[in-house]
């Protein structure tokens, strides 16, 4: 594009120049036209004198000094006297020419003269290049001009040649000159200055004129080269946005498809066929109607058609069917488009697609992984909450009842501990199976976490209809179930309560449920208990002790007593157990049994039992920096014990206080709750025993008493209770009890203690049936630590309790 506007460019110079000499040239041929023109004129005119003074024979004047009498002339008439005797003289038709033009030579700027290659008046004598003119007249020329260069300066001369004539030959007949010859001529001697003058302006007015035209032109064509430039421009972004919008709509990963103003196919692009499955040549001039799916409904389609028509787009998600038949799930966006030049004219629907199946089976996933368990499929705590509530609306609308059941299995632990969790897994499947077989279609069954459970009987008549289901239930749990190759039978308990009865809302009747089910277990398990609002109340009163039992350990109400322990042969003091007291800010002293007990199932008692062995261990380190050994004995709450992070917590104990010897620490454990579990038990033990940490067995003597369970446990002391040695004097069957205790002791080689003892009597007793280690109030009731040190300086100074 470039080139041709350069070549236009050069062609316009071209044009402008040649314009510019032709009419320069022209210019300067019609100044020299100009000055002939004048030049003629000016010939013609004498000319004309001459013809009419010829005619006339020449013109008398008056003789006198100053008459021009012309002195060439030779003519039988040339002096005349009048009658009047007026002497006259004879001027020439040619003399009176050269008078009248070196008169008019001034005021004309034109010189004309009379020539001669033979004159008469010496003055006429024709120049070089007038003779070579005069002498080239032939056959009646008419005139001669040229540029004549005279003193420097051009002139334009012109000769017009006299023929002679019959009236010549009356002056000129002496000359020899014949009729028909050139005699002569008049030359006419125009300078051109003031022409050229005129030339020049005229001159630059045409450079002017071409170099104003030229820029216009240059300018033009700057402007269109500027113009076809742009054009070109916007036609190749056109191009290249046409080729963009193929590239994007065939590479583009969603699917566009594209229809006529009548809903026909025209194009899709390789994405919709990917999505698809169909070819483009399967649907090219069909409906886009053969992609619906019986998935989508039909409002949805009249809602497109709606939209499009009243706002010419339409967005939103959509199931649309694959060439197999397959739904699939899209986000569609249809947009319509219209003419450019008619804006209400439609010629096409552009539709963008984006294949969203994955996404729509996340969503399901994930809305499953939200609303079920993963192990069994039954709905988990969110769902069977929420279907709890509208199975309340709808026993509401039918007047009917339901039984809320809160179950877990006993001792679900235990089995996890011993077959472990991938058959404890399985257990669970197995047994939701069962429990679904009994299970109306309207029934509600959910799974809370772990092994808890959540089970709703619907549209029950009466209460009395749930008491075959619970019996049922509590039956098919405990038939024994293969799991993992392993055959496994466990029971469970069963809390329920009824609505509408239970008039509450929904948390507040499964928390009902629940309250039942720890009264089930209570209970001794593997039956079921109907939710009580006295034990609501209890639980109530629990949650309200556990906050006042919280803030006291918040604000350091809590101190511990000790007990001392003495061996009564040598009367030295062997250590002393530990007992919690609560210095209440209201009540004053509590002694544990006072407090205690009403916290034992709740999960603060676990962080009262570590605040204990924290302080034991801290009163070890205290004492043993002061030079003071006496071992202390701790009552470790079974709970605690069964915790995960319980052998960590005791390690974290002897990390805070690390000169504190394990071995003057004591752990004592009830008699029943190390045999609860004897395996798990053991295992247990064994590791406080692995800290260094001695372990006594507590009340020993009201429980199992047992050699078969006695020698797997690793115990070192065996502490018989008080209410044995109380009355060992005067009861024969608590003293056999006694001795047979001491007997045990002495066969696995453990120590003995007796707790209760409150007599010198008892302490006698003791050392004969070979029990040495006593305690009790006989020797001195539980003291604090300031006045327990008093005691201990004067047990030690006097040392005489038996002596």
């Amino acid at each position: 594009m470039l080139k041709k506007y350069l070549f236009f460019l050069l062609l316009w110079v071209l044009t402008l120049l040649a314009s510019f000499i032709y009419n320069h040239n022209a210019a300067y041929q019609e100044t020299l036209r100009n000055a002939s023109t004048a030049a003629k004129a000016t010939v013609d005119r004498d000319i004309s004198f001459r013809s009419w003074a010829a005619k006339k024979g020449g013109v008398y004047v008056l003789a006198n000094p100053d008459s021009d009498i012309n002195p060439y002339l030779v003519h039988p008439l040339k002096n005349l006297t009048t009658q009047q005797d007026l002497n006259l003289t004879l001027l020439n038709p040619a003399y009176l020419m050269r008078d009248l033009q070196e008169q008019s030579v001034t005021n004309l700027g034109i010189k004309t003269q009379l020539i001669s290659s033979n004159p008469i008046n010496p003055n006429n004598q024709a120049d070089a290049w007038e003779e070579k003119v005069l002498a080239g007249f032939t056959d009646q020329q008419d005139m001669v001009s040229d540029l004549v260069e005279i003193d420097n300066q051009t002139y334009y001369k012109s000769i017009h040649p006299f023929y002679v004539e019959a009236e010549c030959l009356s002056c000129h007949a002496h000359q020899g000159y014949k009729v028909g010859e050139v005699r002569g001529g008049i030359t006419a001697s125009v300078l051109l200055t003031p022409y050229l003058a005129n030339f020049k302006q005229h001159k630059y007015q045409l450079l002017v004129t071409h170099l104003g035209v030229g820029l216009l032109g240059i300018l033009g064509l700057y402007a269109s080269y500027l113009r076809e430039k742009k054009n070109k421009q916007t036609q190749e972004a056109y191009l290249q946005e046409l080729q963009l919008a193929a590239q994007v709509f065939e590479q583009s990963y969603d699917a566009i498809i594209i229809t006529d103003q009548n809903g026909k196919i025209v194009d899709l692009n390789t994405a919709f066929e990917r999505i698809s499955g169909y070819k483009k040549s399967e649907l090219l001039g069909k409906s886009p109607n053969l992609l619906k799916s019986n998935q989508q409904d039909a409002e949805t389609y009249q809602e497109i058609e709606k939209a499009l028509a009243y706002k010419g787009h339409w967005q939103g998600e959509l199931w649309s069917k694959k060439s197999n038949g397959k739904p699939y799930a899209v986000t569609l966006s249809v947009n319509t488009i219209y003419n450019e030049k008619l804006p209400k004219e439609i010629t096409n629907y552009l539709a963008v697609a984006a294949d969203i199946t994955h996404i729509k089976d996340n969503e399901k996933q994930l809305q499953f992984l939200a609303h079920y368990d993963t192990l069994t499929n039954l709905p988990n705590e969110r769902l069977i909450t929420q279907q709890l509530r509208e199975a309340i609306i709808q026993a509401n609308e039918q007047n009917t009842q339901l039984a809320v059941v809160y179950f877990d299995l006993d001792s679900f632990k235990k089995i996890n501990d011993k077959y472990g969790h991938e058959t404890g897994d399985q257990l669970l499947v197995e047994l939701t199976k069962r429990i679904k077989r009994l299970l109306k279609p309207e029934d509600l069954f959910g799974r809370l976490s772990g092994d808890e459970f959540i089970l709703v009987f619907t549209q029950l008549e009466n209460i009395q209809q749930s008491t075959d289901l619970l019996n049922e239930l509590l039956a098919t749990i405990a038939k024994r179930s293969l799991a993992n190759d392993e055959v496994i039978k466990v029971t469970a308990s069963l809390g329920v309560t009824y609505y509408p009865q239970d008039p509450s809302d929904t948390e507040q009747l499964i928390r009902h449920a629940d309250q039942a089910m720890y009264a089930a277990k209570q209970q001794g398990k593997n039956c079921f208990e109907v939710f009580d609002p006295q034990l609501d109340l209890n639980l109530r009163n629990l949650s309200t002790k556990a906050k006042e039992v919280q803030k006291a350990l918040d604000n350091s109400e809590f101190e511990l007593y000790y007990q001392p322990k003495i061996n009564s042969l040598t009367n030295q003091v062997i250590g002393a157990e530990a007992l919690i007291r609560w210095n209440h800010p209201v009540k004053g002293l509590l002694a544990p049994g006072l407090f205690l007990p009403d916290i034992s199932n709740h999960t603060i008692m676990q962080q009262v039992s570590y605040w204990v062995m924290q302080t034991a261990a801290k009163q070890l380190n205290e004492w043993q920096q002061a030079g003071i050994l006496c071992p202390i004995s701790i009552n470790m709450d079974s709970n605690l014990l069964h915790e995960p992070e319980f052998i960590n917590n005791l390690k974290q104990v002897f990390i805070d206080y690390p000169l504190v010897n394990p071995n003057n620490l004591e752990i004592e454990v009830l008699e029943n709750i190390a045999v609860e579990d004897l395996e798990k038990t053991s295992e247990i033990l064994l590791q406080i025993r692995q800290q260094g940490v001695l372990i006594s067995i507590d009340d020993f003597g009201t429980g199992y008493s047992s050699l078969s369970y006695l020698k797997h446990l690793p115990v070192n002391t065996l502490k018989i209770d008080q209410s044995f040695v109380r009355n060992l004097i005067d009861d024969a069957d608590d003293l056999a009890i006694v001795k047979g205790v001491i007997s045990m002791a002495d066969t696995f080689k453990l120590a003995v203690i007796a707790e209760g003892v409150e007599t010198q009597q008892h302490g006698l007793r003791l050392q004969e049936l070979g029990c040495k280690w006593v305690q009790g109030y006989g020797i001195s009731r539980p003291l604090p630590k300031e006045q327990f040190l008093l005691w201990l300086e004067q047990w030690n100074t006097q040392a005489r309790w038996l002596n």
